[in-house]
């Protein structure tokens, strides 16, 4: 029985380590979106250019804690 759990807890920590690097891409894809919107600003006017960081920002924070 002990033999079965020591290998059990073992493929937890493999698994939670790949969720780690899952949210660090996921945050990286975020911080990359966002530089795009300021290389593209010209585009926006600054009111929808705020809102639209406002809205990644609220986007990158609601599936950093519901995960």
């Amino acid at each position: 029985m002990i033999h079965v759990l020591s290998q059990c807890s073992a493929t937890i920590r493999k698994f939670l380590q790949g969720l780690d690097y899952f949210a660090y891409e996921g945050s990286t894809a975020f911080e990359e979106l966002s530089e795009l919107l300021n290389q593209y600003a010209n585009l926006f006017t600054d009111e929808s250019l705020v809102k639209l960081q406002d809205k990644l920002k609220n986007a990158k924070l609601y599936l950093c804690i519901s995960r």
